[in-house]
């Protein structure tokens, strides 16, 4: 005790805190290793970062405007761009659901080719470069619009869909493609806004 009655802690020995501290380095000499939480988390956010921007591509306009936004917007987040269009061989109707038929037309294949050849040059077109140095796969695939960019849409950052009034594949003005896409959507949506002269 001081002399005004103050009571004073006594700091412990030098060597008692020198002991003490030895000991919780020796037992923290290790490598701290990340906890499984923490490993998930990390991965998870690696293959966020890795998976792609997919944008939905008509048929009719070939979709530039929301082909440049999603090329733009995978350069900020240093990712890569799957530019898809749904296609069905003409004359054949698709499944419930949005799925292609079970059984495929041998005839249609020609027409696949020439139609994803023609689309890809659209794409190619919208940028204004090589699809593979602006790093655009694109692909052509079998089945009704939404159900083929509802399956293109997992595991992606967003999914890019063309104004309605531009003809999103050809058959907006049809079919209530972009409510379906933005009700069912596993990943966000971007959709781009209706030119002014629409």
């Amino acid at each position: 005790m001081t002399e005004t009655g103050e009571s004073v802690i006594e700091p412990s020995a030098p060597t008692e805190l020198m002991e003490d501290l030895g000991e919780v380095v020796a037992r923290n000499d290790g490598p701290i290793e990340p906890s499984a939480q923490e490993l998930t988390a990390q991965q998870q956010e690696g293959s966020r970062l890795t998976s792609p921007i997919v944008v939905g591509v008509s048929r009719r306009t070939g979709s530039p405007e929301a082909v440049r936004w999603a090329v733009a917007e995978s350069r900020l987040r240093d990712t890569h761009v799957v530019a898809i269009t749904a296609w069905s061989p003409p004359g054949a109707a698709s499944a419930t659901g949005g799925r292609p038929p079970a059984v495929g037309s041998l005839a249609g294949d020609d027409d696949f080719a020439l139609e994803q050849e023609r689309l890809a040059a659209l794409v190619a077109q919208a940028v204004g470069g090589d699809l593979d140095a602006l790093r655009v796969e694109f692909s052509l695939r079998y089945g009704a619009p939404a159900g083929v960019l509802l399956d293109a849409a997992e595991g992606a950052q967003l999914l890019v869909l063309d104004s309605p009034r531009a003809g999103l594949l050809g058959t907006a003005g049809k079919s209530p493609v972009v409510p379906e896409i933005l009700a069912k959507s596993p990943c966000p949506v971007v959709v781009m806004p209706t030119p002014p002269n629409a």
